[in-house]
């Protein structure tokens, strides 16, 4: 059993150091692969604390010179993004579409919170 709760008058002051991390403003990348048949991408970018939570939409895949509408994005339950940690470049989210690509040009695109497009990829196809 824990004691009492004590709460002290005044501003808040940190009593734990900050965790010394990689740099809040990694340079931004975003790559787009055929990788055994199905598109693959990796996304240099800040990590889940300072991506998450938010309303809108992280990550999109959309057909290069199509309508612009995309054709599946981050929670749609066929665009997979998984967390795999820090790298040199930045936090590294791997991205694996779960649907068979038809023979068009994909491009894997970063959002801002706005919706505006951050970065993209180069097309690929497979």
């Amino acid at each position: 059993m824990s004691g009492p709760i004590t709460a002290y008058p005044g501003p808040a002051s940190a009593i734990m150091p900050q965790a010394i991390g990689p740099p809040k403003h990694p340079k931004l990348r975003v790559t787009l692969r055929c990788d055994a048949g199905r598109l693959a991408g990796d996304v240099y970018d800040l990590g889940p604390g300072d991506v998450f939570p938010r309303d809108s939409v992280f990550l999109q895949l959309v057909v290069e010179g199509g309508d612009g509408k995309p054709v599946a994005t981050d929670g749609d339950g066929f665009l997979e993004v998984h967390a795999a940690g820090w790298k040199q470049e930045g936090y590294l989210w791997r991205v694996r579409w779960r649907r068979q690509p038809d023979a068009v040009r994909y491009r894997l695109e970063r959002l801002g919170p706005d919706g505006q497009m951050l970065r993209t990829s180069a097309p690929a196809t497979c």
